[in-house]
């Protein structure tokens, strides 16, 4: 399972877009509170304009529905 992020607002220059900053910020809170909550260590690989973030298929089912719930699927 996986989930990305990706794009850009283009509300401002890059690197100066405070839309762009707010969605990194959360995205970011997110993987990292799956692995302090969840005890998964998902794969996550950033480029220039997108994030992916890999979670391991073999979690329980309950774990999988906290994950499923922390990315918004």
């Amino acid at each position: 399972m996986y989930s990305r992020s990706e794009g850009h607002a283009n509300d401002d220059v890059h690197g100066m877009d405070v839309v762009c900053v707010g969605v990194s910020a959360v995205t970011f809170r997110t993987v990292n509170s799956i692995e302090a909550m969840l005890e998964i260590v998902p794969e996550h690989t950033r480029y220039e304009d997108f994030l992916k973030i890999d979670i391991p298929e073999r979690i329980d089912p309950t774990t999988f529905e906290q994950v499923q719930l922390m990315l918004g699927n």
